[in-house]
């Protein structure tokens, strides 16, 4: 544990520099949440985000950055704690699980294996929606393993965080309901609980998760929003949401091939294109430690009732997998608990073959370092080093730079470049645009007037004006433009000064 808090707590806040925009947009929503109670939209308690319009966002970790951001301001530290705190407390309760499940050395070889995955540790670092959503799951199979084995109080406290797991992420809405018609068959059929003692679960959960169930029904009939004294369940005139589920496919025998291509592609040969989940080379759980994993599916099969609730959750997780079109680590993250679960098993089986043909345990400790410490030691180089200036590049860090220096000259109008993720992408340069200003909600949203020196100030759409350079722009006094470097040749030296930063620019007219 002391290893975990180190490796993820060094550079917190400032490792991966800049602020993703889906980081951005959420801290933005929590933000509003913890000054008036709505979201950016102006929409009360909502049980789930409307964000980006036609994609929307969980809504339980805009709700846990509130505080945090209501004490320490919109920062990315302040956004970023609560994923930190949850990761910590959900490698204990993973030791904890798994000391249940499998007995403490194999608990303490998972939990060490856990605290230097490369998965855990980023995740653990910025803030994105889903990174709640395997932590919670965890919490939940933790408190129904207890209660099938003993306090059934448990039980159906674990119903708790199986439901709190839906406000997580949206993969939830189809796999958590799986999962926990699989569970109860297997308390049933195994006799560890009783059809009375199930239907009490089951009133559990709908007593938490039922909003969002009535969320997705008026959302699927077109039906007006509900508003509650105490929330929101909101309909979302435009979603994109659904094209992304194999069921809403055109032709579902062919995308059921390229979903399984891409989840052995993803999980089993740890070959991800998208430098915030991953570092090439090191994967998600290291490479050399999938065959400890196979080891640790066979072992568990072997000692299926101890550790059933794992391969349920392994299953299911792979039919989630299937069933989420283009799946990527975001998207299959509910995996890798019991993937590092399975990997320490693996490993505690391996060393148990080890001490009984009597190698010796110097040359088990070498063999364990060099398969592991060493990716280790070099994972945190490259992350910390080379790799985080190439997160800076994709999180906009040179756009907050030159945001920050722009508002040190007080301009009266922001040209804000819509060349930021790609070249005609207005919707990034929005959401971080947002943050980035740190203006008050209700401005953006026209209900609020903001006075600066007795004058009324521009509304915020008319301040922050979101462009597409394709020539140059006629020069004008109080302006700023944040433009990408690339578009450079369009602010000749002898009309703008342009100081760079990073692939970014803050241009000020000369006039």
């Amino acid at each position: 544990m002391s290893l975990a808090i180190a490796v993820r707590a060094w550079q917190f806040g400032a490792a991966p520099p800049g602020f993703n925009q889906d980081e951005a947009l959420l801290a933005y929503d929590a933000y509003s949440l913890s000054l008036y109670g709505e979201d950016q939209h102006g929409i009360k308690m909502p049980v789930h985000l409307t964000s980006w319009k036609y994609g929307q966002m969980s809504a339980l970790p805009a709700y846990a950055m509130a505080p945090f951001i209501k004490m320490l301001g919109l920062e990315p530290a302040a956004a970023r704690l609560p994923f930190l705190i949850l990761s910590l407390l959900g490698l204990w309760v993973f030791y904890l699980f798994a000391k249940t499940a499998a007995g403490q050395p194999a608990a303490a070889i998972a939990l060490l294996f856990a605290a230097i995955c490369p998965w855990h540790i980023m995740q653990s670092r910025w803030a994105l929606d889903c990174n709640f959503f395997p932590h919670f799951l965890l919490f939940g199979a933790y408190f129904l393993n207890k209660g099938l084995s003993g306090a059934k109080w448990k039980m159906y406290l674990s119903m708790f965080f199986f439901a709190m797991s839906m406000y997580c992420y949206g993969v939830s809405f189809i796999s958590v309901p799986i999962l926990l018609v699989a569970l109860c068959a297997l308390a049933l059929a195994t006799r560890r609980a009783t059809p009375g003692q199930a239907a009490i679960c089951v009133a559990a959960y709908l007593a938490f998760s039922w909003p969002l169930f009535v969320m997705m029904a008026i959302n699927y009939m077109r039906m007006p929003s509900i508003e509650t004294p105490f929330f929101t369940i909101p309909f979302f005139p435009e979603t994109i949401r659904a094209q992304g589920l194999l069921m809403f496919s055109e032709n579902i025998p062919k995308q059921l091939a390229e979903n399984a291509k891409s989840l052995f592609y993803v999980v089993a040969l740890q070959k991800e294109n998208l430098p915030w989940n991953s570092i090439p080379g090191f994967g998600m759980v290291y490479p050399l430690a999938m065959p400890f994993a196979l080891i640790g599916i066979a072992c568990a099969i072997r000692h299926s009732k101890s550790c059933a609730i794992v391969l349920i959750w392994l299953c299911v997780s792979i039919i989630s997998g299937l069933i989420v079109n283009d799946v990527n680590s975001n998207r299959i993250n509910a995996i890798y608990y019991p993937l590092i679960f399975l990997i320490g098993l693996g490993i505690k089986s391996v060393a148990d073959i080890a001490e009984k043909v009597k190698i010796p345990k110097a040359a088990s400790f070498c063999a364990a370092g060099f398969a592991f410490f060493l990716p280790f030691t070099l994972f945190c180089k490259s992350y910390f080093t080379e790799h985080k200036e190439l997160l800076g590049a994709y999180f906009y860090e040179g756009f907050y730079q030159a945001f920050d220096f722009a508002q040190e000259k007080n301009p009266e109008v922001y040209h804000l470049t819509a060349n930021t993720q790609s070249q005609y992408s207005t919707w990034v340069t929005e959401a971080i645009a947002l943050y980035a200003s740190r203006s008050d909600p209700r401005y953006v949203q026209g209900r609020k007037h903001i006075t600066i020196d007795g004058h009324a100030s521009l509304g915020y759409n008319e301040k922050y004006l979101c462009e597409i350079f394709l020539s140059a722009p006629v020069p004008k006094q109080g302006d700023i433009y944040i433009i990408n470097i690339s578009e450079k040749e369009f602010f000749p030296e002898n009309l703008f000064d342009v100081t760079e930063f990073g692939g970014f620019a803050a241009a000020i007219p000369r006039v």
